[in-house]
């Protein structure tokens, strides 16, 4: 797994390099800490991820590592993919050690500029391949399944403040499109607001939110939650950027992560 994280670093680096044409990609906007960003970039980002649920003696605890490459191929435009691995662990069970889905990305962004501020539209698509038959069946989603998640951002900037919203939908689905008489696809609804301020040029402070439906709670039996993420990102080069979050639940569900941590890499060309 290690080996196919460095070639996939390798290729997201050299094909901005390649095929870049000088001038800067960076969106005048931050790029948040965990929603999806409103604005479209070409980037390198890499994700280290640790969030635990404790009930007294019990716990299950997920550390993932993740490499995302997005690049703008016109000016509002970008393709996108990412792939990592995650840990799932659990008390008195034997961990499991998962792959993420194969995926592919495209966003679609414009930015505007307006007497008192810029804002910025648009929306994506992101497919998710179904994996293995051998992959663990969880409660969260069918492995067999492909995925399929639409979304809609919207952002304004103002001076130093920053507000980015999100939408998105998330569907399960099989080759046929539809499910067949014994199928039950999971579904949901997902809402992210982040809220920044710049306190200066490299130090940007943030507070987003995510809260997350299911369709029908009677199959997806646990999906929902509410999280907010406070948190901060620094420009430690021109083009580089280091980021901190926590998770802090705002909905406990008992099978939801009760608090987590997220650190970041960005490099943007």
């Amino acid at each position: 797994m290690k080996d196919k994280l460095a070639f996939t670093l390798i290729i997201l680096l050299s094909v901005p390099a390649i095929y870049s044409d000088g001038n800067t990609t960076m969106s005048s906007f931050s790029h948040p800490l965990r929603i999806q960003p409103a604005a479209v970039y070409t980037k390198v980002r890499a994700d280290a991820v640790a969030d635990e649920n404790r009930d007294g003696t019990s716990y299950s605890r997920d550390r993932a590592m993740r490499i995302e490459g997005e690049y703008k191929i016109t000016g509002t435009i970008s393709v996108n993919s990412s792939m990592g691995q995650t840990l799932f662990e659990k008390s008195k069970s034997e961990p499991i050690r998962e792959n993420d889905r194969l995926n592919l990305g495209m966003r679609y962004a414009k930015e505007v500029p307006l007497p008192f501020g810029t804002i910025v539209f648009g929306g994506g698509l992101q497919l998710f391949n179904a994996r293995s038959d051998k992959a663990p069946k969880r409660d969260t989603e069918n492995p067999t399944l492909y995925l399929v998640r639409p979304q809609a951002s919207f952002g304004l900037r103002m001076g130093s403040f920053e507000i980015q919203s999100e939408l998105r939908f998330q569907g399960e689905t099989n080759p046929s499109l539809h499910e067949k008489y014994n199928e039950e696809f999971r579904r949901y609804f997902q809402g992210g607001l982040s809220l920044s301020y710049g306190l200066s040029e490299s130090f940007r402070v943030f507070m987003e939110t995510e809260y997350r439906h299911p369709y029908n709670r009677k199959v997806d039996t646990e999906t929902r939650f509410w999280n907010a993420y406070p948190g901060f990102s620094y420009r430690i080069t021109q083009k580089t950027i280091i980021s901190a979050s926590v998770l802090v639940p705002i909905a406990l569900e008992k099978y939801s992560q009760d608090r987590g941590i997220r650190l970041s890499v960005f490099y943007f060309f």
